[in-house]
């Protein structure tokens, strides 16, 4: 299909990967809590934001190869793990179940749309994740309580909380 942009995408990481020097490998697939096919639908405003495509939308879009994080992974420890799945964010650590169990992802940085304690939350936390609310300050990023709301908000009004779960909460807090 010509919505999703494999283009930009690879020319992108051409172009990271020449200044940097940092390895890239793409994979065309959609972490989710199983293994299959599924729909990566796209919203009406897409040309707008390409971030915001996702496995929750319910309407028409392309076919994707759907992994469980724990089938993909065979990592024997993570550093830090971003997610950023429009809305399917408890699916992905679902599917990760082994790697937060055996703790082997230190820091998930995360943005989660639904309230506290969400199910993604909840998930987090049933394997001994500490989570904090991220917000920003004019000098550094800051970590409070994950209820707490932004002392000063400099993103717009609906754009979703982020988070941070870690195994080590007195790192992140330093």
């Amino acid at each position: 299909s010509t919505l999703f942009p494999y283009t930009t995408l690879f020319r992108s990481v051409d172009n990271w990967s020449s200044l940097h020097g940092a390895p890239i490998q793409i994979e065309t697939i959609a972490l989710s809590d199983r293994n299959g096919e599924g729909v990566l639908g796209f919203p009406d405003d897409y040309s707008g934001n390409q971030g915001l495509a996702s496995l929750e939308l319910k309407k028409a879009g392309v076919p994707v190869n759907v992994r469980r994080l724990d089938a993909f992974a065979e990592a024997t420890s993570i550093g830090i793990m971003k997610v950023d799945v429009e809305g399917h964010e408890a699916a992905v650590f679902a599917g990760a179940e082994k790697l937060l169990e055996g703790k082997l992802i230190r820091d998930i940085l995360f943005e989660e749309h639904e309230s506290y304690p969400s199910r993604s939350h909840q998930i987090l936390l049933r394997h001994g994740y500490r989570i904090f609310r991220v917000t920003g300050s004019i000098w550094r990023p800051r970590l409070s309580t994950p209820e707490a709301r932004p002392s000063k908000p400099f993103l717009p009004p609906d754009y979703p909380p982020n988070f941070l779960a870690t195994t080590d909460p007195d790192r992140a807090l330093n």
